[in-house]
C-alpha cells in the first residue's frame, strides 16, 4: 500500500507557475493498514499533454492507470515524426520555459539538462511581408514591444496607448488558469476592437501572428480571450525549449515511457473508445482494438480528447454539459513539408509570416533551411491558415502542395527554379479550440454548473488555453479532481 500526500498550491504565482506536486513514499513496514485508501481503477482516453499529465499523476499516487490512445504513438498534438533527416512537428513548435510544470515533469524524467534541451528561441522570431519588405519585425507579443513597432503609424500607437486601463482592469481581476476572469469582455472580437485603433495592428501584427500560432482567422478569438492573454504574465515571451532528440514530442515520448514502466501505469495504442457511460458508482467503458470491441468498468475515467469529440463518446452528459461540449469547434491549421534543392550553391535561411491584407489566403507562414546534413537539400516548412485549410478541404496532397507553393513563389521567387524531391501534409483537422465571442461566457457557464463528484473527468486545452503547458495543466486538474472527490 502506498501512502499519498497531496499539496495543492496556490493558483497565482510569480511567471504562472502552478503545480500539484504529488509526493509518494514507499510503504512502511510498521503500517498496519488502518488509514488505508482505495487504490482506483482509471482510465485516460487520449494520451496528449492533457490526458499524459493525468495518467503520470494518478500513476504516481499509486493508482491502477490504463492509457487508451487511437494514434500508433503518444504525444497529441505535440508528436514528432522522422522524416528524410531530422525530427520534424506534426503540430507544437515547442515549449514556453515558463511553463513551471513542464519543468518539472522534464526534471523528473531527467532530461531536463542542458545537453538534452535546446533553445528554440530562434524559430519564434517573425518577419512579417509588407508590400514586398519584410518591416514589421518582433520577437515578443507584448504591448511594449507592439507600440515600438517602428512600421506603426504614431497616431495609431497613440490610439493604441488607450488600451492600457482595460488591460490594468484586467490585470487586477486576471487568473492566469481561468479565461473567465475575462468573461465581461466577451462582447466582441479581438480584431474589431483594435480595428477601430489600429489597422496596422490588427492587419500586420494580431491577425498574422494568430494565423501563425493558432491557425484563427478574424472570427476565432473574441477580446475576452485576447485581454486575458495580454494581462497575464506573458508566458510566450520568456523563452522556449525542445527535447534534443526529438524536438516538441521528447517529452510526451519520454512521458508515455515512463507511464508504462510504472507496475500500475499501462499505454495502449491503437486502442479506439467508442463509448463512456456513468453507471452509480462505477463507469463503464468501451474500447475498439483490432476490430474487436470490449468493455470494461473503472472507478473514474479522464476524457483527455478535444472537447468536439466529447458528445460522440459519452453518452451520459446532461443538458448543461452537452450545451458547452456541443458549442466547443476547433480551426483546422494543416503543416506541409517540402523538401528542394537549388541551382546554386548558396545556403537559404528564410523566414516570413504572410499576412491575409497582403493577398496570401493559404499560407500562414513558412521557413526556408537547409537540412541538418550535407546532402544539399532544404526543408521547406509551411503552415497553413485554418481558412485556407477549410478552402482546400477535400483536395489531395499534392494540390494543396500546389496551391501553397504558388503563395511562397510570390515571396520566394527562386523556388520557381527549386527542384521538389519529397513533400508531406500533416493534416491538423481539429488543431485549437476556437475562442469565438460567446465561449468565453460558455466555458464560464459550463464552469459553475460543474457538478462536484462526477466519475468521467474532462481534461484539454478547450478549458483553458492552447499552450502545451496549459493542456498538460488541465490534466493535473482532472487528477486532482480525481484523487480529491473519489480516492478518498
Amino acid at each position: 500500500m502506498y501512502h499519498q500526500t497531496v499539496i495543492y498550491l496556490r493558483p497565482w504565482v510569480t511567471e504562472d507557475r502552478f503545480n500539484i506536486a504529488i509526493k509518494v513514499t514507499k510503504p512502511d513496514a510498521n503500517y498496519d493498514g488502518s488509514d488505508r485508501r482505495m487504490t482506483l481503477k482509471v482510465a485516460v482516453i487520449g494520451a496528449g499533454a492533457a490526458g499524459l499529465g493525468a495518467a503520470w499523476t494518478l500513476v504516481k499516487a499509486g493508482h491502477d492507470v490504463t492509457v487508451f490512445e487511437k494514434e500508433a504513438d503518444v504525444g497529441g498534438r505535440c508528436r514528432t515524426f522522422y522524416w528524410r533527416h531530422e525530427w520534424l512537428i506534426r503540430g507544437a513548435a515547442a515549449f514556453i520555459k515558463s511553463e513551471q510544470n513542464l519543468i518539472d515533469v522534464a526534471k523528473e524524467l531527467g532530461i531536463y539538462r542542458s545537453d538534452l534541451i535546446i533553445d528554440a528561441q530562434k524559430q519564434h522570431k517573425w518577419n512579417v511581408f509588407r508590400h514586398n519588405q519584410p518591416v514589421v519585425e518582433l520577437d515578443d507579443f507584448r504591448p511594449a514591444d507592439i507600440l515600438m513597432c517602428q512600421a506603426m503609424p504614431l497616431k495609431e500607437k497613440i490610439a493604441l496607448s488607450t488600451m492600457f486601463p482595460m488591460l490594468l482592469t484586467q490585470l487586477a481581476r486576471n487568473d492566469p488558469r481561468d479565461p473567465t476572469s475575462a468573461a465581461r469582455l466577451d462582447t466582441e472580437t479581438a480584431c474589431e476592437y483594435f480595428s477601430k485603433k489600429s489597422p496596422f495592428f490588427v492587419n500586420y501584427i494580431l491577425e498574422p501572428i494568430m494565423q501563425t500560432f493558432c491557425g484563427y482567422g478574424k472570427d476565432d478569438y473574441s477580446l475576452a480571450w485576447l485581454a486575458w492573454l495580454m494581462a497575464g504574465p506573458y508566458a510566450w515571451a520568456t523563452g522556449w525549449w525542445q527535447c534534443a532528440e526529438r524536438g516538441v514530442g521528447g517529452l510526451t515520448h519520454n512521458l508515455g515511457l515512463a507511464i508504462d514502466r510504472e507496475p500500475t501505469g499501462s499505454v495502449q495504442t491503437g486502442v479506439c473508445v467508442t463509448a463512456v457511460s456513468e453507471k452509480g458508482n462505477q463507469v463503464e467503458l468501451t474500447r475498439v482494438m483490432n476490430g474487436n470491441a470490449m468493455s470494461e468498468v473503472y472507478d473514474a475515467v479522464v476524457v483527455a480528447v478535444p472537447g468536439n469529440m466529447v458528445p460522440r463518446i459519452v453518452t451520459t452528459l446532461n443538458d448543461d454539459e452537452r450545451r458547452f461540449f456541443d458549442g466547443v469547434q476547433y480551426v483546422p491549421h494543416h503543416i506541409c513539408y517540402v523538401s528542394i534543392t537549388f541551382p546554386f550553391e548558396e545556403e537559404v535561411n528564410l523566414r516570413r509570416v504572410l499576412p491575409t491584407v497582403e493577398g496570401f489566403r493559404i499560407v500562414s507562414n513558412f521557413t526556408i533551411r537547409p537540412f541538418g546534413n550535407d546532402t544539399g537539400e532544404h526543408l521547406l516548412y509551411l503552415e497553413m491558415k485554418g481558412d485556407g485549410c477549410e478552402y482546400l478541404s477535400g483536395k489531395s496532397d499534392q494540390e494543396i502542395i500546389n496551391h501553397c507553393l504558388n503563395e511562397i513563389r510570390q515571396v520566394e521567387p527562386r523556388l520557381h527554379t527549386a527542384e521538389v524531391i519529397d513533400t508531406y501534409v500533416q493534416h491538423n483537422d481539429s488543431a485549437l479550440c476556437r475562442r469565438y465571442v460567446g465561449y468565453t461566457e460558455l466555458l464560464k457557464q459550463y464552469r459553475d454548473n460543474a457538478p462536484s463528484g462526477r466519475r468521467i473527468v474532462y481534461a484539454g486545452d478547450y478549458l483553458i488555453s492552447s499552450s502545451v503547458g496549459q493542456a498538460h495543466y488541465s490534466g493535473l486538474v482532472a487528477a486532482e479532481h480525481v484523487l480529491r472527490n473519489i480516492g478518498q
